[in-house]
């Protein structure tokens, strides 16, 4: 009766130390009301729930990646760090102070998780609503330098109409559904020096065939001919 009493005592603690871990899980990845801040109400209703549920999606494929949406009223002061500043802000919200851990401690390690996972689409004042897109660690290993043009490639990154921002979206949602959220390891593609290096091989090659072209067409020297004796005498002028 008592290893009864104490077997389902241990069951008891072994369910409630899992529902106790599961709902922090809950707690911590219940990012939604951090998802889109749209201070510029430049998103219309339905273009903020597909990004919502775009990012719900991503948070169950293997590298859980995010892109979030911030249209902010006034510039940051400090731009090169903005994203850096929004993370660790969220870092805040989401973690209690009343822990078993140095808070300061996990705020950075927090910020840190959210780096990896978290890209940040912001729009902010300054000569005109500006964009500027801050990746993620895993979207930024996943992105080449060339990889990063064409991604951009027609995107103002100034705000001239209420869809910039949206367009800015749809064009790297697809990109991070291919080469981040389910991929085992993320690579980035090709480079700029490595098509600039495809493009020169033949052209080098190109140019040495005619190097060797030309002087195998050169007419041999020496002889009794006149031409000869005129080359030699140029030659010896030179010489001199």
């Amino acid at each position: 009766m008592k290893a009864t009493k104490q077997f389902l005592v241990m069951i008891f603690v072994a369910v409630l130390l899992f529902v106790i871990g599961s709902y922090r899980v809950q707690a911590a990845t219940n990012f939604q009301p951090y998802m889109i801040q749209d201070q510029l109400h430049l998103l219309m209703p339905a273009q903020k729930q597909k990004i919502i549920l775009q990012n719900q999606r991503w948070e169950h494929k293997r590298n859980r990646p995010q892109l979030w949406v911030y249209t902010l009223k006034k510039r940051p002061a400090d731009i090169e760090d903005l994203g850096d500043d929004l993370l660790r802000s969220i870092a805040k919200k989401v973690t209690p102070k009343n822990g078993d851990y140095d808070w300061e401690t996990e705020i950075d390690t927090k910020t840190q998780e959210l780096h990896r996972n978290i890209s940040l689409l912001v729009a902010y004042p300054g000569k005109g609503t500006q964009v500027k897109v801050i990746k993620s660690d895993d979207l930024a290993a996943a992105a080449s330098d060339f990889q990063d043009w064409q991604l951009h490639r027609g995107l103002s990154n100034r705000i001239a109409d209420e869809g910039v921002i949206y367009q800015y979206f749809s064009r790297f949602a697809p990109f991070i559904n291919k080469h981040v959220a389910g991929v085992k390891t993320i690579n980035p593609g090709i480079s700029w020096g490595t098509i600039i290096t495809i493009i020169m091989i033949p052209i080098v090659i190109l140019i040495i065939a005619l190097i060797i072209r030309w002087f195998y067409k050169l007419p041999p020297s020496g002889g009794d001919d006149d031409s000869s004796f005129d080359d030699g005498y140029v030659i010896g002028r030179w010489m001199r």
